[in-house]
């Protein structure tokens, strides 16, 4: 990069993240940064660290998949190709469970559709190559809050243009009822982790090769971050083949989280379509922060700074313009073109939702990192897209709401103005929600929030002089 680009780059940081400019400068110099934050599978990308047999069977070919498409041999499908890992995530370290969920409090999180078996759904599998060791009990409840927090990712998101959309899974009655996400236990051939053609392969000689299914793929292995089929059709409507055509998402245990799997996901749901506004030819988007935007192969684009709110990270579609819209305006692009909302693999259940607002858990300055002793400040958001007026009557919806941390109750908040602080005491991870109660007792739950505490000896800087919106660590280590 030239310096007078360089510089540029670095004013834009600047002004964007309130960050020092040297710090800027060595951003934009190519130097790495360690973030104590969570790595975020599709925000900030590095390069790609997957090796050249993570491509065996995977063929060019544009008339079939458009512009930067692969075809996979031997089943007529597409993909995008692999998806970089974020910034200093190390795909080949695998993740930690999540912490141990009551079955009750996971089985509050879902919405039980009909029989839990019929028609278009998500089926969830942890997969394993035979040899390696299984680690379904150890990670089954793990992979149902991962698939949950996705799920979370597309109602947050839905709401963000005043409907409402959950995934579809395939799910099994709850012993204290409800219902969960059915994972799978799947032993595949020792070989089907090393590319995702012969995964793709393996499954179908299972018979996991239902249209009415997308297969979502927690592999035990360490080859990509995630990998998904793709289908190159902006037909808006149901006869979007989308709709129709089996489709394989792939997350390795490098990157198992609820970013990564909603990511995957919107790929087999047809996200995101080259005809987009701000497509960047390779299924991504490039006008800001947001699940599925970052720069691609084969064109490697600009992006742009359209959406700078930090809530956008762990959102779909920043400016709901390119992919997902559950309201389009008519004679918009997704009026006219596909739209992810109107995947048949999503609930749209207006009526049961429409009695409790959409609410937004966040910090009330809007920061997710923090240094020892700091006292953080949660607030809940009423719906930011609606009049005051139409904020005031929501709020007068809501009875009561819980703040959760680690899936236990830290507060319970009924003051109306829904606020509520934390001292964070020791560093860390950790992750918040929220449980809002209506009068009725009826509840929903927001999506997750996760705060990053960091050591004050660990930081170089004042974090606190610029807001500790992002926090510099050492060591830099270069690219």
């Amino acid at each position: 990069m030239a310096f007078g680009k360089l510089a540029t780059f670095a004013q834009q940081v600047v002004s964007r993240r309130q960050l020092p400019v040297a710090t800027a400068l060595l951003i934009a110099a190519g130097v790495q940064i360690l973030w104590a934050g969570p790595a975020h599978a599709h925000s900030g990308h590095g390069e790609p660290v997957v090796n050249a047999a993570a491509f065996d069977g995977l063929v060019a070919d544009d008339a079939l998949c458009g512009p930067g498409g692969f075809r996979i041999e031997g089943v007529g499908l597409c993909t995008h190709g692999p998806d970089n890992a974020p910034h200093g995530r190390d795909i080949t370290q695998p993740v930690a469970p999540a912490l141990a969920t009551a079955a009750q409090a996971l089985a509050q999180r879902m919405v039980c559709d009909g029989d839990g078996a019929s028609g278009k759904r998500v089926q969830v599998l942890y997969a394993r190559p035979e040899g390696r060791p299984d680690r379904y009990a150890e990670f089954a409840d793990s992979i149902r809050i991962w698939a949950a927090d996705a799920d979370a990712i597309f109602a947050a998101s839905a709401h963000e243009t005043g409907g409402h959309r959950r995934v579809r899974f395939v799910t099994t009655p709850a012993p204290e009822g409800g219902c969960t996400i059915d994972v799978l236990n799947v032993a595949l051939p020792e070989d089907a982790a090393n590319s995702f053609q012969l995964t793709v392969m393996a499954m179908r000689a299972l018979g996991y090769t239902s249209p009415d299914r997308k297969y979502l793929i927690f592999m035990d292995a360490n080859l990509f971050c995630g990998i998904a089929s793709v289908t190159n059709d902006n037909r808006p409507g149901p006869i979007n083949r989308s709709n129709h055509v089996t489709g394989y998402a792939r997350v390795d245990s490098g990157c198992w989280d609820g970013i990564s799997v909603a990511h995957e996901l919107t790929h087999t749901f047809g996200g995101i379509q080259h005809t987009a506004p701000n497509a960047t030819g390779g299924w991504h988007c490039v006008d800001g922060r947001d699940v599925m935007c970052y720069s691609d192969a084969p064109y490697y684009p600009t992006l742009q700074s359209v959406c700078t709110d930090l809530r956008s990270m762990a959102l779909l579609d920043c400016n709901n313009d390119d992919y997902f819209h559950t309201n389009p305006p008519a004679g918009s692009y997704l009026a006219t073109h596909w739209n992810v909302a109107d995947s048949v693999f999503l609930i749209a259940d207006e009526e049961a939702q429409a009695a409790l607002p959409y609410l937004t858990l966040t910090t009330e300055a809007g920061h997710v990192y923090y240094f020892t002793d700091d006292e953080v400040a949660f607030t809940i958001q009423m719906p930011t897209k609606t009049s005051a007026s139409a904020a005031a009557e929501a709020a007068m919806l809501v009875q009561h709401i819980e703040l959760v941390m680690d899936d236990k109750v830290v507060s319970t908040l009924t003051d109306g103005q829904f606020t509520a602080t934390w001292q964070a005491e020791a560093a860390g991870s950790y992750t918040f929600t929220a449980r809002a109660y209506d009068q009725r007792g009826a509840s929903v739950l927001l999506a997750p929030l996760t705060i990053e505490v960091i050591a004050n000896q660990a930081a170089p800087l004042d974090g606190k002089a610029f807001g500790a919106q992002f926090v510099a660590m050492l060591p830099l280590v270069m690219r």
